[in-house]
């Protein structure tokens, strides 16, 4: 429903009191429940005295706060790391199996070596042909890397090279028409982008098709990215496949009977709305 809110006076969707008749949108609804102190409980996870956003099977409360951990662990999205002892992302597991978060792992002094170009200890990105150690910011200074364009005169990174060997950046490569040619799959004239097995001149967009495996969709017609296979074996698009009624399935988190966007490691059906608000959740996760 929506509605000019009584409290901001904002239109936006919320909800109405069937008894009073104000209306009150979701902003200000969820202000108000937490500073009404009268529907906090204490939380059966970590004790404190916060609001309910949802309760155990025994009719236990839980806060936001744990209600988010407990909903990562049960999709396996998080763990505590050896580390920090913080519930983050699982970058890597030591040998004993003990998850690793990003954090800790870049921390990791094992991973930090003298580069061989600047002397300081710093995580090694690549090794040099003669195998040397590099860092991030001696691979960026690279001469090799950048150098001044031979048609702008910009020092930018080098996309191609001429026949004599002087270096062309990545503007003045797409403009030069010299570079244009006849796409083997569509015919229009563009730029290549990469070319076949049989040398044939590919332009961006079939070359982005062919490596995303787009095809013709078998319902609209559309090239678009093949999201599944019929039993006959044709192509269909994601947009179709969202239509269609026959695969939507009851999702684990609202319970409502929708289109399919992931799945939990138990195999589980989430929503894409569902699945959009927790990932949005695990970004902004706060660990108590």
């Amino acid at each position: 429903m929506i509605d000019i809110c009584s409290l901001c006076a904002k239109r936006k969707s919320g909800y109405r009191n069937k008894k009073t008749g104000e209306f009150v949108c979701r902003n200000c609804l969820s202000k108000l429940r937490l500073r009404d102190a009268s529907k906090h409980e204490t939380c059966a996870n970590c004790g404190q005295l916060r609001p309910v956003t949802t309760r155990k099977k025994s009719g236990a409360p839980i806060c936001p706060k744990c209600y988010q951990v407990i909903r990562y662990r049960y999709h396996e999205r998080i763990e505590k790391c050896a580390g920090c002892g913080r519930f983050k992302r699982v970058h890597i597991r030591k040998d004993t199996g003990e998850p690793v978060c990003p954090s800790c792992y870049r921390q990791d002094p094992a991973r930090r070596k003298k580069c061989s170009k600047c002397g300081q200890v710093k995580i090694v990105i690549m090794r040099s042909k003669t195998g040397r150690r590099i860092c991030q910011s001696c691979y960026r200074k690279d001469p090799t890397k950048v150098q001044p364009c031979s048609v702008c005169g910009e020092i930018r990174p080098v996309a191609a090279r001429t026949k004599s060997g002087q270096a062309i950046c990545h503007p003045c490569y797409r403009r030069d028409p010299l570079h244009h040619k006849p796409c083997s799959k569509c015919g229009k004239v563009a730029i290549v982008a990469a070319r076949t097995k049989k040398g044939k001149p590919l332009c961006p967009r079939c070359y982005q098709g062919l490596r995303h495996n787009r095809k013709k969709c078998s319902v609209c017609g559309k090239l678009k990215r093949v999201c599944l296979r019929t039993k006959a074996g044709q192509p269909v698009c994601y947009n179709c496949r969202r239509q269609d009624i026959s695969t939507h399935e009851h999702c684990d988190v609202c319970g409502q009977l929708r289109f399919v966007d992931r799945r939990t490691g138990s195999g589980k059906a989430l929503c894409h709305t569902c699945y959009r608000r927790l990932n949005r959740a695990r970004k902004s996760i706060c660990l108590l």
